[in-house]
């Protein structure tokens, strides 16, 4: 492709057309009706004669489309990368000091090349209004950011559109001038180019700086329809069918549905919470969990839309990550080791340090983890339903400090209090003091196994009854659970350092724990 400028006309025609086709053929799910975001940008198109950039409240918005008797105000919104730290504190920002200024004018050339171009392809299809985090959240207000994070999923879900930037990694890249460094679809495995539109966009996106980053998740689940801007051609996606740029009369037909589609289903049956608890353990958090982020301690806070838009329309409580109701299963999760040894671990647990996350019992509790998975998930089979799961213990609802008023943004501390039967794991050791071949399934926190570690740790750590499972056609349990340290021994409080099982032939080396009292026991 030569180098000029991407939106041409026959692109723009494109876009129009798929966005009309989608707007009368699909019957996307709308869960805020006639919902505005706080503030929008305002840009203004040739056909209303006023196209200078300025921030407007949502009453301002309101107001506006009363007098000209508009039902409801349609606005795009942008998901991209901001890049660097460098990169990203030389964009334009609404601060305190500038956020007046902006309700008057904000200068064309202030804005970065990633919203500069942005703004262009909204004018171009005809939107007066554009959502930009840099500019619709007062960036130096801790309590705006606060009040105006959780509601992104709103922001996207109810967007006319969404654009997402593959093709820039930085926000002081734009991407509507062809030609230029990174300009590249990959192949597929059989070395092959893609040819359909889905094939197409799939490895634009694999390739893209965009998809690794931990914010544009949830952006990317919560929007109704998307115009995706990849290296050489842009694509329109709804959660029905996709369509490229350069073959747009051959569409794809989307399977997966956004996070929206599946809350509306859920919301009337329990098969269809069933199917959204399963989706959310075994494909949302294994994709998010894997994403970077410049502060780690986004980490709640960067998927907190997508978990408040499950949570109010469902009914389910959270609490650091987890839902309360699915709290038997979900403390059930394990990632590659990132630490060691278990000491390093434990250190990095200590809550109240600036590197604190979540509690120890959370997936949430590091930055980027690697191969997330749940229990039934890595030890059935890949088996994408749990069934026949009991709880055995007694589980009370966790307290949680959040940072700001919201459940769902970042947490201080947290601590789950349970009554159930705890068993140390030197008592599983026989003969040499090691574990029987296939006795027992561990999975602990930390890589290092060694005979020093084993003499020096092991005698502290508790094996922590959680729930059973009849799930293998046979009537005897099969006991799981998390592996547990000390972390306070004036509280009694204890870290989550793993997970076990205790498969059914085995089942007799429990018998002692069976006819244990059940004691107190909390996880922070």
């Amino acid at each position: 492709m030569a180098s000029g400028d991407r939106l041409s006309a026959a692109c723009v025609d494109m876009l129009r057309s798929e966005i009309g086709r989608c707007v009368t053929l699909c019957n996307h799910p709308v869960l805020s009706p006639g919902y505005i975001p706080s503030r929008l940008l305002f840009i203004g198109t040739e056909d209303v004669g006023d196209n200078q950039l300025r921030l407007e409240t949502r009453e301002q918005v309101h107001e506006k489309a009363n007098l000209s008797g508009t039902e409801s105000t349609r606005y795009a919104a942008l998901s991209y990368c901001w890049g660097s730290p460098d990169d990203a504190e030389r964009q334009c920002k609404t601060k305190t000091h500038s956020l007046g200024a902006w309700h008057g004018c904000i200068p064309d050339r202030y804005l970065s090349p990633v919203v500069r171009d942005a703004v262009r392809l909204t004018r171009s299809l005809k939107i007066c209004y554009l959502w930009v985090d840099a500019l619709c959240i007062i960036q130096d207000d801790m309590d705006d950011w606060q009040r105006e994070s959780p509601l992104m999923g709103s922001v996207y879900s109810n967007a006319y559109f969404t654009i997402m930037v593959l093709n820039s990694a930085t926000c002081q890249q734009g991407f509507l001038t062809a030609g230029g460094p990174g300009e590249h679809v990959p192949p597929s495995n059989d070395g092959e180019l893609p040819s359909s539109a889905d094939g197409k966009l799939l490895a634009d996106w694999k390739a893209a700086a965009w998809t690794s980053r931990g914010w544009t998740f949830q952006e990317e689940k919560l929007s109704t329809r998307a115009i995706y801007v990849g290296p050489e051609r842009m694509y329109f996606a709804c959660t029905n069918w996709i369509a490229a740029e350069d073959s747009p009369e051959e569409r794809a037909l989307v399977k997966e549905k956004s996070v929206p589609h599946m809350v509306k289903k859920a919301s009337t049956s329990e098969r269809g919470i069933r199917s959204l608890m399963n989706y959310w353990e075994l494909n949302m958090l294994p994709q998010y969990s894997n994403r970077s982020f410049t502060r780690p301690q986004d980490k709640l806070q960067a998927i907190a839309s997508v978990a408040k838009c499950i949570g109010d329309h469902i009914g389910y409580d959270y609490a650091a990550g987890l839902w309360v109701q699915r709290m038997h299963i979900q403390l059930l999760w394990h990632c590659r080791p990132a630490h060691a040894r278990l000491a390093d671990l434990i250190g990095d647990l200590r809550p109240g340090g600036p590197g604190f996350i979540a509690p120890s019992w959370s997936w949430a509790r590091f930055g980027t983890v690697r191969e997330l998975s749940f229990r039934f998930s890595a030890w059935k089979g890949g088996r994408k339903e749990q069934r026949g799961l009991k709880r055995e213990a007694q589980l009370d609802v966790p307290v949680i400090e959040n940072i700001g008023a919201d459940r769902y943004v970042q947490v201080q501390k947290g601590s789950l209090r349970m009554q159930t039967k705890v068993m140390r794991l030197n008592e599983l050791i026989v003969g040499s003091g090691a574990l029987p071949e296939d006795a027992e399934k561990f999975r602990y926190d930390w890589s290092e196994s060694g005979n020093e570690q084993e003499s020096l740790f092991r005698a502290k750590l508790e094996l922590v009854v959680i729930g059973s499972n009849t799930g293998n056609g046979t009537a005897e349990k099969q006991l799981y659970g998390i592996v547990a340290y000390p972390a306070d021994d004036a509280t009694g409080t204890y870290f989550r350092v793993g997970i076990f099982e205790c498969p059914v032939q085995h089942q007799s080396r429990f018998e002692g724990v069976k006819s244990m009292e059940s004691r107190t026991i909390t996880i922070i």
